[in-house]
């Protein structure tokens, strides 16, 4: 089957109303890029010459002046131009649909694959210094299982990992949870199984912790390639465990979806793009307000 691109990542893990100490959707960093100077040029002004110095030899123009006016600087929040990454080379290895995680003060990749067809259990990582710039990726341990379009996300002092495929991308989803224990330093202990599972195998989706409940939304589940409308939630219990997963009839999406974006704006939880089935790529966007209150 023809590689899919996933939209923006495999599975991108988001958190609403964390501490400072939660993940990383709750921290809104202001950058403010260098500014490009451009420089706007007059043109050459030339003085005319003093007609009392006309006849003599060794009068000459006045050389010209050219007026440069102050750089303009670049509005706050604008990007700079892309740029190769070299300070520290490249991963530790390639990889695609990997479920990425900021953790404190490192940036963690999760399984993926290497060639589009077999799922790997690697975890790469990189620490992020003061001001912002990657370390040298390293590995940084395995996963209990294959995993390919899983999804990560913190929650209190543990990282979980769900889903994802396991042997080709299309042909395998499953349901399996993994939990680390996040150390002082920022880095993991060992990945355990879980007994609490997902309802419905998926990999290519979404997860949203929205407080007291972590939703699954929307991939690619067995026996289909076409991307899943339905959603299922755990309830996040008060030590960061997970209770059972339920799936919530009375919430679907409009469109079968997998490969989605998801990011949240404010209290609206939005999904962007993805594929219906595959090579029916969709430019929609639905969204689903997020009651910060009560959940």
């Amino acid at each position: 089957m023809k590689p899919r691109v996933q939209a923006v990542v495999a599975a991108l893990s988001l958190c609403v109303g964390c501490t400072s100490g939660g993940t990383q959707s709750n921290l809104i960093t202001t950058l403010k890029p260098t500014p490009s100077p451009t420089a706007s040029v007059s043109p050459d002004v030339t003085s005319s010459p003093d007609p009392a110095a006309s006849s003599s030899p060794s009068a000459s123009p006045t050389p010209a002046i050219n007026e440069v006016a102050n750089p303009t600087p670049a509005p706050i929040g604008t990007l700079a131009n892309f740029q190769a990454y070299t300070t520290n080379g490249n991963l530790v290895y390639p990889v695609a649909l990997s479920a990425p995680l900021a953790i404190g003060n490192r940036v963690y990749l999760f399984g993926g694959t290497s060639d589009w067809s077999n799922p790997v259990d690697k975890i790469q990582s990189a620490v992020i210094d003061a001001s912002g710039n990657l370390g040298a990726f390293e590995a940084a341990g395995t996963l209990t299982s294959l995993r390919s379009g899983a999804a990560a996300i913190q929650i209190g002092s543990h990282v979980y990992v769900l889903g994802g495929s396991k042997t080709t991308r299309e042909d395998n989803p499953v349901n399996t949870i993994e939990r680390a224990t996040i150390q002082a330093d920022g880095s993991l202990g060992a990945f355990e199984p879980l007994s609490t599972t997902m309802n419905s195998p998926r990999s290519d989706f979404n997860v949203v912790w929205t407080g007291p409940w972590l939703y699954a939304i929307g991939g690619m589940q067995v026996g289909t390639t076409s991307g899943s409308r339905t959603v299922e939630r755990a309830q996040v219990l008060p030590d960061g465990s997970l209770g059972a997963f339920q799936n919530v009839a009375e919430i679907q999406l409009v469109k079968g979806r997998q490969t989605q974006a998801a990011t949240t704006i404010g209290n609206k939880l939005y999904i962007l793009g993805g594929e219906e089935a595959p090579g029916q790529t969709l430019k929609s966007i639905e969204t689903a307000d997020i009651n910060l209150t009560t959940g």
